[in-house]
């Protein structure tokens, strides 16, 4: 039955999204192609060739006050003014395209799961994000670090923490956080972090606290026996090979039925799910008083923007962005139906 339920998840999600899309790009197809359009033309069309055969010729120019000189040295120098020029262009204009994608599509991209709000990273300015959010917009810490000092993941008191990209959501009851982040810790007189975890960090607030701790840390990690917590003999083939379960010691058995309700092969397989949509290498996680804490290991960035070169109605160009959303959504909502045994039909 719980198969059946994550299936028609899925299916809603799904059908939710293609439709929702299909109305979007209906209703703005054209403004979104004069985005890329634009972007496209100022990389190769015939005012950027104009600029960079202005800087070719600039290469040249010393020479008309030189007695002799030098026409390999000229060519090299005006050649290689270009290539910077080129590069400089490049950047500027890819990095215009990424932020016009999260100010312009992304939030209406993400308003197709429900209740997602999209919030930037601090060092990019999104005025409706501001608009909406001010309180947000003015903390460096969508997720702050006294959450990861709560968790017991780490040995060490986390000091430091630099955030990305993140969202803010809402389904039933749970309110979660999710970014882009890096934290550590660094000594008093340091000016260099020690960085203990770099990657995806979702938190999302529980709607009653549970009854018992419990921690899910990688195979040799820095904490391999944490203390006042007991190994839990639970096998899932492709998850327990590389991660340890634990529980907190002297549990009533009435909280160690608690936390076998949920903690079992379809608890783990949404969990799993979560790391191979961030292509993930490995996964921390917690969950503690009303709150749980996922950390995700990986490279991947959260929003990434479509291909420049491709049709921006293309949908297959959201898959990523598609599977990461769903599989947070669908973590959630198993989760809730484990812990509080809902009705197996999702509206």
């Amino acid at each position: 039955m719980l198969y059946l339920y994550v299936d028609n998840l899925i299916k809603k999600y799904k059908s939710s999204f293609v439709k929702q899309f299909s109305e979007l790009m209906d209703d703005r197809r054209q403004y979104y192609k004069d985005i890329q359009l634009d972007v496209i033309q100022n990389l190769q069309g015939i005012k950027a060739c104009g600029i960079y055969t202005l800087v070719f010729f600039i290469g040249f120019v010393q020479m008309f006050w030189e007695k002799e000189y030098n026409w390999s040295y000229h060519f090299t120098l005006a050649f290689s003014l270009v290539v910077v020029t080129v590069i400089i262009n490049l950047l500027t204009r890819i990095k215009g395209y990424v932020d016009t994608y999260k100010d312009r599509l992304l939030p209406n991209l993400l308003g197709m799961f429900g209740e997602l709000v999209f919030i930037p990273n601090p060092g990019l300015f999104l005025e409706a994000n501001i608009k909406k959010l001010p309180e947000v917009r003015k903390s460096k810490f969508l997720i702050p670090y006294s959450v990861y000092n709560k968790s017991s993941l780490f040995m060490y008191n986390i000091n430091y923490n630099k955030n990305g990209d993140g969202l803010t959501g809402k389904l039933e009851n749970y309110k979660f956080q999710i970014c882009e982040t890096k934290f550590g810790w660094k000594k008093k007189n340091s000016f260099i972090p020690a960085i203990l975890f770099r990657g995806i960090a979702l938190n999302i607030n529980l709607p009653a606290e549970v009854t018992s701790n419990i921690l899910i840390l990688p195979k040799n990690c820095d904490i391999n026996e944490p203390d006042k917590y007991d190994l839990l003999d639970i096998k899932y083939v492709g998850f327990t090979d590389k991660h340890n379960i634990y529980v907190e010691k002297e549990v009533s058995d009435c909280a160690l039925l608690d936390v076998q309700k949920f903690l079992n092969r379809h608890f783990l397989e949404r969990l799993m799910n979560l790391l191979n949509s961030f292509y993930a290498k490995r996964v921390f996680c917690s969950i503690y008083e009303n709150q749980m804490v996922i950390l995700l290991e990986t490279r991947n960035i959260l929003f990434e923007p479509p291909s420049l070169y491709k049709d921006i109605e293309d949908i297959k160009q959201y898959t990523p962005l598609y599977n990461k959303i769903t599989s947070i959504m669908t973590f959630i909502e198993m989760f809730n139906k484990l812990a509080f045994d809902l009705p197996d039909n999702p509206s």
